[in-house]
C-alpha cells in the first residue's frame, strides 16, 4: 500500500511538473503575442504542445494558427486552422470563416467554399451560403480576367509591411520601419523619400524632412497635385498604443485603442511643417488613407465611424470655406461591404480602392468605379496582374493610366508586402492594307510601302518598308500610342500617303486578334504620254465584241478616270490571243476595241479624247503562239485591253 502511494506521489508530480513546463511556454507565448514577437510567440506555443501532458490544447493552437495569419503565412496559417476543425465542439465561427478566407489566399476555392458553409451553419446565418458559395465561384469564372499590362518588383524595402506610397519629384514617398531593420516586420514606420534611378530600382530611403514622423506609425501618403501639401495617417497620439487605463483621455478611444487620425502637412523649401490634424478625425473611431481630388475640393477617406455598412468604408468630404472639411458622405453600397475598404485615390474621373469584401481572387483586391456627380457607380474588378490571391492595395497611377504603383504581398510564402511598378503592356496594333489600281480595280504588285514615324515636332523617319506581291497586301506592327504616315510608290503611278488617323478612318488600323476585310488604297495611274494601264478583267461574249455587263465596273472606272483627268487622251489597246486566224484575231480585236470606245462615249466621254486600235495577236506578253505552246492560263494573259496615254 505504501508503494502505490509513492508511485502515485510520483506520478502526480510529473504531472505537476509538465503542466508548469507547458504553463511556463504558454504565458511566454501569450507575452510575445501581446507584444507582436510572432515569431517567438509560435515557438514558444509549439514548445507547450510537445510537453507530455497537455492543457489548453485548442488554445494554443488556435493561437499558432492566429499567429501565422497574422504573420501572413497562408500556408502554416491554413495547416493550423485545419487542425482547429478537428474540434468540432471547441472551434468557433470566426475561426471557420478565417479559415475559409485563408484558403482563398491559396486559391483552394472548393475547400474554401465548403468551409464557408459550415461557417453560416455554425454562426446560424444559413441565409449567407450562397453569397459566399458565389465569392468562391468568382475566381475560377474570371480566372481570364487580364488587363495589358505588366508588373515589375521595385527595389523598395517595405520592413514587411507596405504602408502606401505617392509619386513625388521623380520618386515616391513611403512608409520606412523606423529602426530601418528590413529582415524584422514591425508596427513602427516614418515617411521616407526615394529617388528613383529607374521605375524599379530606387536610391537610399532619406527620412522626410520636417515634422510628419512621430512615435508610433506614419503611412498612407497622398500628395496634393500642386506638391504643395501632404496628407497622411499617423496615430492619434504618441503617448500609448493601447490603454484602457487612459480611455476617453491623451487620443484614447473610450474602448482604451489609439486610433487613426489623417493630417496634412505643408512643404516649406522641401521640408513638410506645420502639421495639423484634418478636422474629420474623432477619438472614438479611425479616419484613414485620406486622398485629393486633383482640384483640392474633395477628400476621399476610409473610416469604421458608426453609420458604415461594416469593418472600413469608404468617405467624401468638400473642403468648406473655412478651410475644414464638411460631414462625410458613405459613397455606397457600389464600392462599401461588410468587410474593409480602404486607400481610395481618385484620377482622371475614376475612384481606385481596395476591398475585402467585394468578388476578388482572395485576400483584397483593387478595384475601379466610375465617378459621376461625386458618387461611384458600376465597381470592377481590376484583374490580373494587378489583382492575386493575396493582398494587392495601395494602388497609385499617373494620370492617363500609363503606369503606376500597388503593394502586394503576393511574392512567395513569407507574407512580406512589396512595392510593384505597372505599366502598359506594349501590345502592338496591325497596321495593314492592301493596294489597288483605280482603274482596274486589281491588287498591284510591287508597290513600295513605307512606314514614317512622325515624330512630336513633325520630323518624319522609315521606320520599316516592304514591297506588296500579287495580293497588293502589305502589314506592319506600331505602336498604337505613336503617330504614323505611311507612304506608296510605283513608277507609273501617283505617290499616296496615308496618316493613321486617316486609316483608321477607313478600318485598316486592327488589333492583332482581329480579322476585318481590309480597305484597299487607290493608286492613280500617271498621265504621262506612253504610260500603259494593263486591264485583263474586261470580258468580251465568246469570239465576239460584246462587252460582257460584269465589266462594265471597269469601264465606268475609266470614265471616272477621265473626268477627274480632263486633259487626258487615250487609246484603247485591244489585243487577242494567238489561237485561231491572224487576220480574224485583227478584226476582233478591232472590234472590241471600237466597243469599249462606243461605251465611254456613251458615258459622256468625248470621242476626241479617245482612239481605238485593235492589235491582234501582234503584241503578245508571252511566247504562246500557237494553241499547242501553253495552256489555257497563259493564252488567256495576251487577252486583254490596255489604256495607253497619249
Amino acid at each position: 500500500m505504501k508503494s502505490l502511494r509513492i508511485v502515485l506521489l510520483i506520478a502526480l508530480s510529473s504531472i505537476t511538473l509538465f503542466a508548469s513546463a507547458q504553463r511556463k511556454h504558454l504565458e511566454e507565448g501569450d507575452d510575445f503575442y501581446k507584444r507582436r514577437m510572432y515569431l517567438e510567440a509560435i515557438a514558444s506555443y509549439k514548445m507547450a504542445l510537445q510537453e507530455n501532458v497537455v492543457v489548453k490544447k485548442f488554445y494554443m493552437t488556435q493561437q499558432i494558427a492566429k499567429t501565422y495569419k497574422r504573420l501572413f503565412d497562408y500556408k502554416n496559417a491554413a495547416e493550423w486552422y485545419g487542425k482547429l476543425m478537428e474540434f468540432k465542439n471547441e472551434n468557433s465561427a470566426e475561426n471557420m470563416f478565417e479559415y475559409a478566407e485563408i484558403l482563398m489566399n491559396l486559391e483552394q476555392y472548393d475547400k474554401a467554399a465548403e468551409i464557408f458553409k459550415a461557417y453560416c451553419e455554425k454562426s446560424g446565418r444559413p441565409e449567407l451560403s450562397n453569397k459566399y458559395a458565389a465569392l468562391c465561384k468568382w475566381p475560377k469564372d474570371n480566372s481570364s480576367l487580364k488587363k495589358d499590362y505588366i508588373t515589375y518588383k521595385t527595389n523598395i524595402e517595405t520592413g514587411g509591411r507596405s504602408m502606401g506610397h505617392c509619386l513625388y519629384n521623380n520618386g515616391l514617398i513611403y512608409a520606412l520601419p523606423q529602426n530601418q531593420d528590413f529582415q524584422v516586420k514591425t508596427t513602427y514606420y516614418d515617411l521616407a523619400y526615394a529617388q528613383a534611378a529607374d521605375s524599379i530600382n530606387f536610391g537610399a530611403p532619406l527620412v522626410l524632412p520636417g515634422e510628419t514622423n512621430r512615435s508610433f506609425y506614419e503611412g498612407t501618403p497622398f500628395l496634393s497635385s500642386d506638391g504643395k501639401k501632404l496628407f497622411f495617417t499617423s496615430n492619434a497620439t504618441e503617448t500609448v498604443k493601447y490603454n484602457t487605463k487612459k480611455a476617453g483621455k491623451s487620443g484614447i478611444s473610450t474602448s482604451g485603442l489609439n486610433v487613426l487620425h489623417m493630417y496634412e502637412a505643408e512643404n516649406v523649401n522641401g521640408s513638410w511643417v506645420n502639421v495639423k490634424e484634418l478636422s474629420l478625425n474623432s477619438n472614438e473611431y479611425s479616419c484613414a488613407f485620406p486622398s485629393l481630388s486633383s482640384d483640392g475640393n474633395t477628400l476621399y477617406f476610409a473610416s469604421d465611424m458608426p453609420g458604415g455598412f461594416g469593418g472600413f468604408d469608404l468617405y467624401s468630404s468638400t473642403k468648406t470655406n473655412d478651410g475644414n472639411w464638411s460631414q462625410p458622405k458613405n459613397l455606397g453600397t457600389s464600392v462599401n461591404t461588410d468587410r474593409d475598404e480602404f486607400y481610395p485615390i481618385v484620377c482622371d474621373g475614376k475612384l481606385y480602392f481596395s476591398s475585402r469584401g467585394l468578388p476578388g481572387f482572395g485576400g483584397s483586391d483593387i478595384y475601379v468605379a466610375e465617378l459621376k456627380n461625386g458618387m461611384p457607380s458600376n465597381a470592377n474588378n481590376m484583374g490580373k496582374p494587378f489583382n492575386s490571391s493575396k493582398d494587392d492595395f495601395a494602388f497609385s497611377i499617373h494620370p492617363g493610366a500609363k503606369d503606376g504603383y500597388f503593394s502586394s504581398n503576393r511574392d512567395g510564402e513569407t507574407g512580406y508586402d512589396h512595392i510593384y511598378y505597372f505599366k502598359k503592356r506594349f501590345v502592338p496594333d496591325t497596321l495593314r492594307g492592301v493596294v489597288m489600281d483605280k482603274i482596274t480595280d486589281k491588287p498591284v504588285t510591287g508597290v513600295k510601302v513605307e512606314l514614317l514615324l512622325v515624330a512630336a515636332d513633325g520630323s518624319e523617319s522609315v521606320v520599316n518598308s516592304v514591297i506588296t506581291g500579287k495580293d497588293g497586301k502589305w502589314e506592319f506592327l506600331i505602336d498604337p500610342e505613336k503617330k504614323y504616315r505611311v507612304r506608296y510608290t510605283l513608277d507609273g503611278y501617283e505617290t499616296e500617303n496615308r496618316t493613321v488617323s486617316d486609316i483608321q478612318s477607313v478600318g485598316e488600323l486592327q488589333r492583332n486578334e482581329e480579322k476585318k476585310k481590309l480597305s484597299p488604297v487607290y493608286m492613280k495611274p500617271i498621265v504621262k504620254k506612253d504610260n500603259v494601264v494593263r486591264i485583263d478583267n474586261i470580258y468580251f461574249d465568246f469570239d465576239k465584241a460584246s462587252i460582257q455587263p460584269s465589266s462594265f465596273p471597269i469601264l465606268d472606272n475609266i470614265v471616272k478616270f477621265l473626268q477627274e483627268n480632263p486633259e487626258a487622251r487615250i487609246e484603247l489597246s485591244a489585243h487577242t490571243d494567238a489561237v485561231g486566224n491572224d487576220a480574224y484575231n485583227l478584226t476582233l480585236s478591232k472590234k472590241r476595241a471600237q466597243s469599249c470606245f462606243d461605251y465611254l462615249v456613251s458615258k459622256g466621254i468625248s470621242p476626241n479624247r479617245l482612239v481605238p486600235v485593235g492589235y491582234g495577236e501582234k503584241k503578245l506578253l508571252n511566247n504562246c503562239r500557237k494553241k499547242d505552246d501553253c495552256p489555257e492560263e497563259q493564252h488567256a494573259i495576251n487577252r486583254r485591253v490596255e489604256v495607253k496615254f497619249l
